[in-house]
């Protein structure tokens, strides 16, 4: 039950008394005793029941002595006022001698009287002071029970019970102690009963008066202010009953004074020290152990340390050392309550920056993966000693170096490494306070084969698709280009080699890095099978690429000789003719000339394609005049041929007589010989050998003189001759 709860009201109550509320021990003590009905309960307890109580009946037992007895009931109770059935002497008891079981400083014993009415379940109880001392009044301060209320500050608070009564300069104290009367008389008047002192340097008093019932009890408060010059000294509070000043004598005057000391002292100085650097999970030292008291005495320390879950307080130490774990990093209040032998604190105060642990965490990765594969790195291990996050939320992840497909902040990261090497991929762990542990896995990118994409082929800057059929020219110039691929750190060194014929040994092209363009042409008709493969720098080679490529042979030229040629009987004739074909043939050409139409010298069928002078020139003579076609033809190393001709008109050239002679014609003597000759003519040289002559002189009868090439006139007369020559030719 607590001090101010409310029992209700009973309906009927027994009430016993005495004449004095303490008896000497042997003393005969009577008892009364009333049957109480409270009218407030009268309708709840009786209404139409009031014949339960016609015959009230009572059972006792006074320090083990038991009896009964009938109260008379011939009153009706009231509805208004309180009514009472016979107030009766119950009984007579003697006091006993012996003590009870509970001692006290205030009486000998105590003797407890219960009545009860079974019938009606009423019940009633008493208790009988027994005193060894009794007399009329007894007036006395009590050392017990004082109550001290102190202001330091502006804040009041109650010494608890067993504190030292201390201060220190300016606190305000409001003391509060018991006057208890052990007499069996009441104490009344208006006259002061009790007078209190503080006999400090600012004294201050108090006066109580009555009324204090027998074996009662009242208080009296005074208030006063401790001052600097009250420290060390002997101050105190004296308190002093006086019954004379009520007109009453004091039964027992050894007991009217009572002195209270009072300490005045001074505040004790807090030191509060503590390990610095120390992390979460570490044991920190708060050291108070410096602290004192300057008015001396020993000191003793409460400590009060503020974690992540709360305020721990209390935490008493007499030594003022503290050891003290944290389990989350950052800046915790800590503060101690340095109490001295009086009771006086001061508090120490501080912050201690406990440093957050760096999340661990460990994470697996393979070690090689093919270039351009798929490779992840995961979390196995991830944990935070001092988080006070949810379970999931106290690391948080973020992957850098390579783009995870998972995104950044997962607890894997699968990516594929485009280059051959090591890829480092970075993890960065960071805890509810934002420490970070960064992590590195490499993983080795092995190298790939270099891949090839399709082969395209350009005439002219145009491509040609291949859906058409690859047909060129022999040395035609035609472009061809394919895609080469690979890690990038390959593209640069990678080898393209091409084989442009499977016909013609030494076709062989190459060019360095990923797009690879070549000029190419073929030198030989025919289909080529063209290959093109990659080789990276490891040698690793690409599958190859494959092509066909028509090759057509180009028919030679020829050219620069005129459609008709003339010239004289045995003159030298100097034709020359020039043929083109592409480069690769050019030199391999066979140019002849076909001399005669009519013949057909390589009995092929053929009248105009018999090579009787080969070269692109042709130097030749011809004796007969008469007229023949010449043709001149060129043949390339695939027998294509081309050819041209000319109509020759050989013609003949007269001859011209000249006659010579070793004699002087002029100076002549009679019977001179004179030789004549005709060796001196002209003519073409094939005609020279076949001339006819004919002389005619009158130095000789006849019309033809001679047919040779001389002609010898024997003993010339005198006289003037004529000689005529005729010359004729075939």
């Amino acid at each position: 039950m607590v001090d101010d709860s409310a029992p209700g009201s009973r309906c009927t109550t027994l009430e016993l008394s005495t004449q004095y509320p303490a008896y000497l021990p042997s003393s005969t003590v009577n008892v009364d005793v009333d049957y109480v009905i409270t009218p407030a309960a009268y309708s709840a307890c009786f209404s139409d029941q009031i014949d339960r109580y016609n015959s009230a009946y009572m059972e006792y037992n006074i320090a083990g002595a038991t009896g009964s007895l009938n109260f008379d009931t011939t009153s009706s109770p009231s509805t208004t006022q309180e009514s009472r059935w016979s107030g009766i002497a119950c009984c007579t008891y003697t006091v006993p001698t012996t003590t009870d079981g509970s001692p006290s400083n205030d009486d000998h014993s105590s003797d407890g009287i219960v009545a009860f009415d079974a019938q009606n379940g009423v019940v009633g109880v008493f208790t009988v002071i027994v005193d060894l001392s009794i007399v009329g009044v007894d007036l006395l301060p009590l050392a017990d029970g004082i109550v001290v209320d102190r202001t330091r500050d502006g804040v009041t608070s109650r010494l608890a019970p067993g504190d030292p009564l201390a201060g220190i300069d300016g606190d305000e104290i409001e003391m509060t102690v018991l006057i208890a009367n052990r007499g069996i008389l009441n104490v009344g008047g208006t006259n002061p009963i009790a007078t209190a002192w503080w006999n400090g340097t600012n004294p201050s008093t108090a006066q109580r008066s009555g009324p204090v019932g027998a074996y009662g009890q009242t208080s009296m408060t005074m208030s006063f202010q401790v001052a600097t010059a009250d420290i060390g000294q002997s101050t105190e509070v004296e308190v002093r009953t006086d019954a004379a000043a009520i007109g009453a004598t004091d039964g027992n005057a050894s007991n009217d004074f009572l002195s209270i000391p009072f300490y005045v002292g001074t505040l004790p100085t807090a030191n509060l020290s503590w390990d610095e650097g120390r992390s979460t999970g570490d044991e920190v030292l708060l050291d108070a152990s410096g602290s004192f008291d300057d008015d001396g005495g020993t000191v003793r320390c409460v400590f009060t340390v503020v974690t992540s879950t709360g305020t721990e307080t209390g935490l008493e130490e007499d030594d003022c050392l503290l050891e003290w774990i944290w389990n989350d990093g950052g800046a915790w209040s800590v503060s101690v309550e340095v109490i001295d032998e009086e009771g006086d604190v001061t508090v120490g105060t501080g912050e201690v920056v406990v440093l957050n642990r760096a999340p661990e965490v460990v994470i697996e990765a393979p070690l090689q993966v093919e270039a351009r594969s798929s490779a992840t790195v995961r979390v196995i291990e991830a944990y935070d000693n001092d988080t006070v996050s949810p379970v999931g939320q106290d690391v948080l992840f973020e992957w850098s170096g390579v783009v995870c497909e998972e995104g950044s902040s997962s607890d894997r990261c699968t990516f594929s490494p485009s280059d051959e090497g090591l890829t480092v991929v970075t993890l960065t762990a960071t805890d509810d306070d934002g420490a970070t542990t960064v992590v590195n896995a490499s993983v080795e990118a092995t190298n790939i084969a270099p891949t090839l994409g399709a082969m395209a082929l350009f005439r002219n800057g145009t491509e040609i698709p291949v859906i058409e059929g690859w047909v060129v020219n022999e040395d035609e110039p035609i472009g061809l280009l394919v895609q080469a691929d690979d890690t990038p750190n390959d593209l640069s060194s990678l080898a393209v080699l091409w084989d442009l014929s499977n016909l013609v040994d030494g076709l062989e092209e190459g060019t360095v890095g990923p797009v690879s363009s070549i000029e190419a042409s073929w030198p030989v008709a025919g289909t080529h099978r063209v290959t093109v493969q990659a080789i990276d720098d490891d040698g690793v080679a690409s599958g190859t690429v494959e092509a066909d490529v028509v090759v057509r042979n180009v028919a030679p030229t020829i050219g620069g000789l005129d459609a008709t040629v003339a010239v004289y009987e045995d003159e030298l004739v100097k034709l020359s003719v020039t043929v083109d074909d592409t480069a690769s043939d050019l030199l391999n050409l066979s140019t002849c000339w076909d001399l005669d139409d009519r013949i057909d010298t390589d009995n092929d069928g053929g009248a105009t394609n018999d090579c009787d002078v080969e070269g692109v020139t042709l130097e030749q003579i011809w004796s007969d005049a008469g007229t023949r076609v010449l043709t001149a033809f060129v043949v390339d190393d695939d027998g294509a041929t081309a050819s041209i001709n000319t109509t020759l008109t050989i013609v003949n050239l007269r001859p011209t007589a000249v006659i010579t002679s070793p004699t002087n014609l002029s100076n002549l003597m009679e019977g001179d010989w004179l030789n004549l000759s005709a060796m001196d003519s002209l003519d073409t040289e094939s005609d020279l050998i076949t001339l006819n002559y004919v002389w005619d002189t009158d130095a000789l009868p006849g019309a033809i003189d001679s047919t040779l090439p001389t002609l010898q006139l024997e003993a010339l007369a005198p006289g003037s001759y004529s000689v005529n020559l005729t010359v004729t030719d075939d």
